[in-house]
């Protein structure tokens, strides 16, 4: 398809039949709310109505299919899908239909109670913790000795919940029930920030040396492809986060930035993408924005032999780039960032090198319209979306 006629209209009408899908399902959970994030903050903004009701019938559906139990979901694709759904509340989309919000609420307040202090929450090398959420965040912010510098680790799960308890509240959703348990979550984070990110360094240190132990981060050494499946691990001890599910951070500060102060942070990470993970002189060269594979800046490999890939394949130096194109980053805002946004959206179709870097390398089952979305223009839309987005952040 010649870049003439991969326009945006391509990617919006994918958008819309994207959005008829029951997408709250094992397969296509996790991945919707990845790529339905952004064009419900663009079309909030934007007033978009055809898009906003799109979005509305959509969770509509959704709330119909948990009614009549028909939602069976683990837990990080259930909570990653119930933070767009949250989002809507919080961005007031549309205030008009309150019954249709209250009954939204109730369900997002429902699931989030459940993982945050209801049901039990695993833990690596222990029992499982019967206080949910809850009481395993507790435990991570006392204990000191573990067996792994990942055991305590604050990770994804528990900023999520964290998220979906702020848009709660934002929304005004939570004036109407006794919350105290999303104020508790709130002030979890606040906590949580105080004791993880390193204030006395520029820019965004978070939990470093954490995850060096972990499978997915044994080979973040390697600069060249390990020789071989029993290649021996090459760690690095000031490891920091993966770029990629790093990429969740302005969305959580986002989420926080409707019930606390959160400036500070934004700044930092903001510093951190342009001036540590962002690689400006490849990016130029290779004519899309790519990123270092670490937060730290180390460009090693990540997950090597992962149960996803294919045996002997990881992601090698820059090969996490393709989450900068769900353009999540562009919450952060900012005329860089937006630069960003509109050079990748300039770039489509993708050219073999670029795709390399930005297409993962997960052999999972997808729904048909995320199996080519940047051959059909919604990777193209979402970027142009987001850098609108940071433009007007």
């Amino acid at each position: 398809m010649h870049k003439e006629n991969f326009g945006i209209k391509d990617g919006r009408k994918v958008l819309l039949e994207y959005l008829t899908s029951p997408l709250w399902n094992k397969r296509d959970a996790y991945d919707a709310g990845h790529r339905l994030m952004i064009p419900l903050h663009w079309a909030v903004y934007n007033e978009d109505e055809e898009l906003i009701t799109a979005f509305r019938n959509h969770f509509n559906e959704m709330l119909e299919a948990y009614n009549d139990e028909n939602v069976k979901l683990g837990t990080i694709k259930e909570l990653q899908y119930l933070s767009l759904s949250s989002r809507y509340l919080a961005l007031g989309a549309p205030k008009a239909q309150d019954d249709f919000r209250r009954r939204l609420g109730n369900l997002i307040f429902k699931r989030f109670s459940h993982y945050w202090s209801q049901s039990e929450a695993w833990q690596w090398d222990r029992a499982n913790f019967p206080g949910g959420v809850r009481e395993r965040l507790k435990w991570k912010l006392s204990v000191r000795d573990v067996k792994r510098s990942y055991y305590n680790i604050v990770f994804d799960q528990e900023l999520y919940l964290m998220g979906i308890a702020a848009d709660l509240t934002a929304s005004g959703w939570a004036d109407q029930n006794d919350c105290k348990e999303c104020r508790e979550a709130i002030d979890f984070f606040l906590e949580i920030m105080g004791k993880r990110l390193d204030k006395s360094r520029k820019g965004w240190v978070f939990q470093e040396g954490f995850w060096h132990e972990h499978h997915s981060f044994a080979y973040a050494g390697y600069l060249v492809k390990p020789d071989g499946e029993d290649a021996k691990p090459f760690r690095i001890k000031n490891i920091q986060q993966d770029s990629s599910h790093a990429h969740r951070w302005p969305l959580w500060l986002t989420q926080l930035e409707g019930v606390d102060d959160v400036e500070d942070y934004k700044k930092r990470l903001k510093w951190q993408l342009l001036n540590v993970v962002t690689a400006v002189q490849s990016s130029q060269n290779i004519g899309v924005p790519v990123l270092r594979n670490y937060m730290s800046g180390h460009n090693g490999f990540y997950r090597w032999n992962y149960q996803t890939h294919e045996k002997e394949s990881g992601y090698g130096p820059y090969q996490l780039s393709g989450t900068f194109g769900l353009g999540w980053w562009s919450l952060l805002g900012g005329k860089r960032i937006s630069g960003l946004y509109q050079t990748l959206a300039e770039s489509y179709p993708l050219n073999k090198a670029q795709l390399s870097l930005y297409e993962g390398l997960s052999t999972r089952d997808r729904h048909e319209l995320v199996a080519r979305d940047h051959h059909n223009g919604f990777k193209k839309i979402i970027a142009k979306m987001a850098s609108e987005i940071a433009d007007k952040e």
